[in-house]
Parts: C-alpha cells; structure tokens; sequence
C-alpha cells in the first residue's frame, strides 16, 4: 500500500444563465454520471461535487448554480476559480443576455476568474438546429468582439499607465531633474523635442508625467545608457537581458499594443505579452533594487477599466504620434 498522501487541489466552479437553459442538467451530468429531463433548480441548495484523481493529485470540483435572483451574488462568485456561462442554442434571449452574465462575473468575481461560455441542448433536432446555426453566424461573434476589446483595453492598461512609470523610474536613476532641468534650460539637449516634449519639459523637476517616447529620447541621446546589442528599433534577443534590452522590449510591446486592432490580440497574444511584462518588471526591479515596479502593476489590478475610453487613448496615440505609428530605428 501507497503511505504517500495525495495533494488536493480545490476547485470552486460557478454555473451561470437564464432561467431553464440547462444549469442543473450540467451539473447532475457532470457530478453523476446522470441526465433528468425535468430536473429544477433548487434556490439554496448545497454546492454539488465531484471528485477527480489525477497520478498523485486529487481535484475536488464545487459546483454551484446561480439562477439571477440571489439577492448577494458577491458571496456566489467570491471564492470561484471558474464561471461557465451557459445559454441555450435555441434561445436567442439567452445568448443576448450572456454580456448581462459576464458584466456580472465581472463586477463579483476575482480577478483571475476563469471564464468560458457554452452552448447547451446542441442534442435536441428539428428548428433548434437552424435555431444554432442563426446564432453560430451573428451572435458569438459579438461575443469574441467583446472578449477581444477586453484583452486590448488590458494591455492598453499597462501601455498608459504602467510602462511610462517604469521608464520613469528609469531615467531618475540615471540623470537627476535638476541637471535635466539644466541641460533643457540651457538648449545642451542633444534631442529633438516636440511640442509636447517641450510642454512636460517645462514641469522639471517633476518627472511623473513623462511619456515613455521622452524618457527613451533622453536615456538614448544623452548617452545615459548603452545602446541594446540588437541597435535600438529592434527585437531584442531573449538572452539579451540588460536594462537598455528592457528598455527596448517595452518600446516593442507598446506599438504592438496601439498599432493592433482589437481582433487581433488573442487569448495566446494576451497571456504572452503579460508573462513577458512580468519578467521585465522584475529585472527593472532588480536593476532598481527596490519593487516599485511590482507595486504599480498590482495596483493595475484593482483599478476599474473603461474599456472604450481606453481603446480611444490608443487609437488616439497612433494617430497624434507618429513615434509609434513607426518605431524609431535611426
């Protein structure tokens, strides 16, 4: 006999729609093995479970229904790690009310919820499978339309707030403001400005408001730091990690996050440009040798986002500064 305790892992599971599109049907499928036609949902009836052995781990899935009528859904969605929203393939109102659904998910649920929307009832014949192929044409493409201005407006986050900090930060360690305010005041800039280079200029000392192009400008013209092995308006190699390198790969992520559309920042694209952000910020951090970094993109994380005020910064941004309409490589 094995003496070895298995690891458990929990997992809480919210299953949410309308009324009749097929919670508990799921959910007695998936904890049972079983299907009942008229099965009800129960208002306040125990989560349901199930229990998965995986090698040496256990998975124990919690499942609860919600219906829309719970008076505190906040206490539905606390502790979930995955929400599926379900609607029902023959149910048009069902599928328009999915947006209500997930702004739901969205105001209670954790940051780091997982979310996944299914369809139901694709077993049933007659209209129902013209009904699905209706829906299949126009509605979850205003669905993925929605999920994709989502993952924009969140990489937009870290190109608007969290990587002119870091290049902040950066330039403080390398030149004070007094000497800047200094080599501006005495025309020894070796930089072009622009007119909104020259406006924050004029605010020296105080450097918070600077955009990442100014503080790049600077940092690369004044010789602050050395040039990246790949020459500046280049794609860094992942071996080269120096902080000229990271300077380099935030400049990178910032024009593909304006110059994209919306469409075109997957899930993959999204997940990708977030673990490379996390890998820069520590090695900022470290060439800092503070967290400053890693405190602002926490806070990231429990600011609001508007998402089509912050989609219309960016498109703003491409079309007011041609720095990133083409990245600077001379």
């Amino acid at each position: 006999m094995n003496d070895k305790a298995l690891s458990v892992i929990r997992v809480n599971v919210v299953v949410v729609g309308d009324v009749g599109v097929g919670k508990s049907s799921l959910v007695l499928r998936f904890t049972k093995n079983d299907f009942d036609d008229y099965v009800h949902f129960i208002l306040g009836a125990m989560p349901s479970r199930r229990i998965l052995g995986c090698k040496d781990k256990s998975v124990v899935f919690t499942i609860s229904e919600i219906a829309g009528t719970e008076s505190f859904p906040s206490l539905f969605y606390r502790d979930a790690g995955i929400a599926l929203i379900l609607y029902d393939i023959s149910s048009h109102q069902s599928f328009e009310n999915v947006e209500s659904w997930q702004s739901q998910i969205q105001q209670y649920g954790p940051q780091n919820l997982k979310c996944a929307l299914i369809g139901n009832k694709v077993d049933l014949d007659g209209n129902v499978t013209h009904a699905r192929e209706v829906q299949s044409q126009r509605k979850p493409n205003s669905y993925r339309q929605k999920g994709a201005k989502e993952r924009h407006a969140k990489l937009g986050v870290f190109v608007l707030r969290l990587f002119p900090t870091i290049v902040q930060l950066i330039l403080k360690d390398n030149i004070t403001p007094g000497k800047l305010k200094r080599m501006f005041v005495n025309k020894t800039l070796n930089t072009v400005l622009t007119d909104t280079d020259v406006h924050l200029m004029k605010m020296l000392p105080n450097m918070d408001s600077f955009t990442i192009e100014i503080c790049y400008k600077i940092l690369r013209f004044e010789n602050l730091i050395e040039e990246p092995k790949c020459k500046w308006g280049n794609i860094p190699h992942e071996t080269e990690i120096n902080i000229e390198d990271d300077i380099q790969r935030i400049l990178n992520a910032s024009n593909e996050v304006i110059t994209k559309t919306s469409e075109e920042i997957t899930q993959m694209f999204c997940d990708s440009f977030q673990d490379n952000v996390k890998r820069i910020i520590n090695r900022v951090d470290e060439y800092l040798n503070g967290d400053t970094c890693q405190q602002s993109f926490q806070n990231l994380h429990i600011q609001q986002i508007a998402i089509s005020e912050l989609l219309k910064v960016l498109e703003e941004i491409l079309q007011k500064q041609p720095f990133y309409a083409k990245m600077i490589n001379k």
